[in-house]
Order: structure tokens, then C-alpha cells, then sequence
């Protein structure tokens, strides 16, 4: 399971607008009319699509 506070003695840096819209574009489309998406997506601090969805479902009610 993931945790969204797994290092909170280093944080890792958050990636830029540009990345996250290009990264998150086809799980985006896929999810679009879920509620696995939250307001939230940019305050995630990881680079992989796969990943933010992933917490993304966990984290969202």
C-alpha cells in the first residue's frame, strides 16, 4: 500500500503543471467521468501517471 507521507524528513520536489498535464493526459480521459480523480492532482509529488492515479483512488472519498 502506498503511503502519501512516506518521507516527510526529505520530501520529493513537485513536478511542474506542464509535466503533470502531460503525464496524466490518457488516465485522465480514462477516468474522466469517475470520481477516482480528485480536486487534489496537483499536490501530489509523483512523476508517475500510474502512481498519482493510484494514490488518487486510495486517498479520495
Amino acid at each position: 500500500m502506498l503511503h502519501l507521507n512516506h518521507s516527510l524528513s526529505a520530501p520529493k520536489p513537485k513536478p511542474n503543471r506542464i509535466d503533470l498535464a502531460v503525464n496524466l493526459l490518457p488516465e485522465r480521459k480514462m477516468f474522466e467521468n469517475t470520481n477516482f480523480i480528485n480536486k487534489k492532482t496537483t499536490l501530489i509529488y509523483q512523476n508517475d501517471a500510474r502512481t498519482l492515479i493510484f494514490e488518487d483512488c486510495l486517498f479520495s472519498n
